[in-house]
């Protein structure tokens, strides 16, 4: 057994090892006026939703997957990881980080194409078309006029984006909002096709396209199309002329739309279907066959929404209660080797949980994999944590390898899992499918100045999924996220700059219960507030003075909070935020007891000592900004805002802006260089006198890059590359203990984390 298990914890170090190496993560050479670094992502292992999966019907192991913020990625056999395509993406395009849909040119394993848009707001740009002629090493962006919505309801249907398998330089888009968009040049060129039926007035529009390739030939565009539409009624759109007409299918399932529509081997159509978009909110759903050739319809759904439970070959009464809430179905997968196999899963069905239902004879009877499913989180242990939903919850993704049909892999809000003997049996066995592929939202970064080199460099603070303390950059954390509480979004971790064990943290949670905590030891274990003050759980900012004897929180919605007790009691204080954003605190590292206060909105530091008496520094500082300390400078003020960098060397009196730095959208403090006695800056922004500092400010203009200098600001060095720009930097901060490294925090691309290049 112990041989055993060396072997396994050998091949899982290899693995990893692989994942963050150049393989996954090559740094392309620098331009001469840059400073090369190489990036990786701290490892956590997923972390958001998988919306889709796509794979190669010729060539083994080719597989693509889609999330709603964090892009798309392929699989590389060779190091066992998922790669990430869109790395290269500037801050002025970062919308299209959002992947709607992924379309494969079957009968050419080079070509790959992505619809790219997150969101379809009216202040939001048009999407583009990414086209990649190596599997997605390198793209041409085509932008079209219309918007995608990757990170908007519905956003697991599909595939939207589709290439003609018999005349693979036409391509159909099916948009949400403007109509059906066809392309003969590859995807270079686009023109809306008038003939199609007006999309619904709704955000979610059409949902698939379908080509039945069997009605056509090699070198000829395909006859039968097939479009699946939001619509109750007309939800199934037909063409039987290569797209030049378009007719309702008459028998379709009414009061539904359908996410999904595939075809068999055999030349059956199954479809999956809900009442309302999801993944949440549904509350009706089905799965049903047609049979393009005798235009039939059958109803062959696994089980009936607000059953009871009631299933085919699968009843137990004794879960009826829990089973008779509504959900919908999220997606149906036919195994391209037996046409009769089929999975379909379900889609927010909360209790008892979400599953997969297997069938071997095209719908006749099923099996839900949920019961007899063992599964080993030991990869990403923070996902072992889900009670209610132990299968997963949102699975709208699902495939089958086209080359080995027991082989599944699954997408959950947080993961994919992975199995190999989803082959009818009783039991599947299942483990965390998704190393290299890192798609969680950063909130909160914290490098802790502490006395020696022992202790973590990194604590996280993130959404959906809490707060980590990242002993090991390389690993997803062997204890998983903070317990007692574990909040969903991780708003603010802290520690007593004097006291560096003592430490406090604060957040929100899709539970009720305590919103905050304490932790004497250096963040290891938690004691929960006894008692938080009223809009506790709105979270908000918070800060340990640095004796660790006082807690300042800055509730969201409310006054600013002083206790004295670890949280057993809180003081209201009359300091409250001017605006929207809240306040912001930091305790001052060389004062026990006092904090800095922040209001953005009025331009307002003030300093707070141990009785809650706050005295006003400046009300002429920076507005809509963000306040930071360096650790190793910590009687320097900071504020950056999306018109510069402002500097206050006597303790908040007054801000100097740096003619050097033209926007902020972050920053923070590492160790100095050797021999220098400024501490580093790292900036996410635009430097004055670059491209990007020219352009529109309007929040989706922005440009900008990855900065460093060694100079107190005088002078700048570019670290990013053109092959890693990551679209946004939400967070940044230096390691006060290792002269150059930086950490970075993303809205969708994870953690990040970066070394010169050697």
């Amino acid at each position: 057994m112990r041989k055993t298990l060396f072997r396994l914890v050998a091949s899982l170090s290899l693995a990893l090892s692989l994942c963050v190496s150049s393989t996954c993560h090559a740094a392309a050479p620098a331009s001469p006026a840059s400073t090369p670094y190489r990036f990786q992502n701290v490892t956590f292992i997923a972390g958001g939703f998988i919306t889709g999966f796509v794979a190669h019907p010729s060539e083994r192991g080719l597989y693509y997957v889609r999330t709603d913020i964090g892009g798309a990625y392929r699989w590389d056999s060779a190091a066992k990881c998922w790669f990430p395509l869109q790395d290269w993406l500037p801050f002025s395009d970062r919308n299209l980080l959002g992947a709607e849909s992924i379309a494969i040119d079957p009968t050419d394993a080079k070509k790959l194409y992505l619809a790219a848009g997150t969101y379809t707001n009216n202040g939001t740009p048009n999407g583009a078309i990414l086209r990649s002629d190596d599997q997605g090493r390198h793209f041409t962006i085509a932008r079209v006029p219309f918007k995608m919505g990757g990170n908007e309801d519905g956003r697991f249907a599909g595939e939207r984006l589709q290439v003609d398998p018999n005349h693979p330089q036409t391509l159909l888009m099916a948009t949400r909002l403007a109509g059906l968009w066809r392309s003969d040049d590859s995807g270079l060129t686009w023109a809306r096709v008038d003939q199609f039926p007006p999309a619904p007035s709704n955000r979610i529009g059409l949902t698939f396209v379908a080509f039945d390739r069997s009605s056509g030939h090699a070198g000829q565009p395909t006859p039968v199309i097939y479009i699946g539409v939001d619509d109750p009624v007309n939800n199934l759109l037909r063409s039987e002329d290569a797209g030049k007409t378009w007719k309702p299918v008459s028998g379709s399932p009414q009061g539904l739309f359908p996410n999904h529509g595939v075809f068999s081997s055999d030349g059956t159509m199954y479809l999956s279907f809900t009442d309302r978009p999801g993944p949440n909110g549904t509350g009706d759903g089905a799965v049903w066959a047609f049979s393009p050739a005798a235009n039939t319809w059958r109803n062959i759904t696994p089980q009936r929404s607000g059953s009871g439970g009631e299933q085919k070959d699968h009843a137990n009464d004794a879960k009826a209660a829990q089973d008779a809430q509504g959900f919908g179905y999220g997606i149906v997968a036919v195994d391209p080797r037996h046409p009769q196999t089929l999975l379909a899963s379900t889609i927010d069905r909360w209790h008892p949980g979400d599953t997969i239902f297997r069938s071997a004879d095209g719908g006749a009877h099923w099996q839900s994999l949920k019961e007899g499913a063992t599964r080993d989180a030991s990869l990403a242990p923070w996902t072992d944590h889900v009670a209610g939903a132990p299968f997963g919850h949102w699975i709208g993704a699902v495939t089958i390898d086209p080359f080995d049909s027991a082989h599944v892999l699954y997408g959950t809000g947080e993961t994919i899992w992975e199995s190999h003997d989803v082959n009818g049996g009783a039991s599947t066995h299942w483990t965390v499918g998704a190393l290299g592929l890192e798609e969680t939202a950063d909130i909160m970064l914290l490098s802790p100045l502490l006395p020696t080199a022992a202790g973590p460099h990194l604590f996280t603070g993130l959404g959906d999924i809490g707060c980590f303390r990242n002993d090991d950059l390389t690993r997803s954390p062997a204890g998983g996220a903070m317990k007692n509480p574990e909040l969903s979004n991780c708003d603010t971790i802290a520690l007593a700059a004097q006291r560096p064990n003592e430490m406090v943290r604060v957040g929100r949670s899709w539970n009720p219960g305590p919103h905050g905590a304490v932790s004497h030891d250096g963040g290891v274990h938690w004691t929960p507030f006894a008692t938080e003050p009223v809009h506790g759980d709105q979270g908000g900012d918070a800060a340990i003075s640095a004796d660790g004897s006082l807690l300042l929180w800055a509730v969201r919605g409310g006054p600013l909070q002083l206790s004295k007790d670890s949280g057993t009691s809180w003081q209201s204080l009359s300091l409250q935020a001017g605006g929207r954003g809240g306040l912001q605190v930091l305790a001052d590292p060389t004062s026990a007891k006092s904090f800095w206060v922040y209001d953005s909105a009025g331009g307002v530091v003030s300093s707070l000592n141990s009785d809650g008496v706050a005295s006003v520094i400046t009300q002429t500082a920076p507005k809509g900004g963000r306040l930071r300390i360096s650790a190793n400078a910590p009687d320097v003020l900071w504020i950056g805002n999306s018109s510069g960098l402002w500097r206050s060397p006597d303790r908040g009196i007054e801000f100097r802006q740096l003619t050097t730095v033209a926007a902020t959208y972050a920053v923070g403090f590492g160790k100095a260089a050797p021999d220098a006695a400024a501490p580093a800056i790292y900036l996410a922004g635009a430097i004055a006198g670059t491209p990007e500092a020219a352009m529109p400010a309007a929040d989706q203009g922005r440009g900008g890059g990855i900065y460093r200098s060694l100079d107190d600001g005088a002078t700048w060095q570019r670290i990013d590359d053109p092959e890693h720009r990551f679209a946004w930097i939400e967070q940044i901060t230096g390691d006060p203990r290792v002269f150059g490294r930086v950490y970075m925090g993303t809205n969708g691309r994870g953690v990040l984390w970066g070394d010169p290049a050697k």
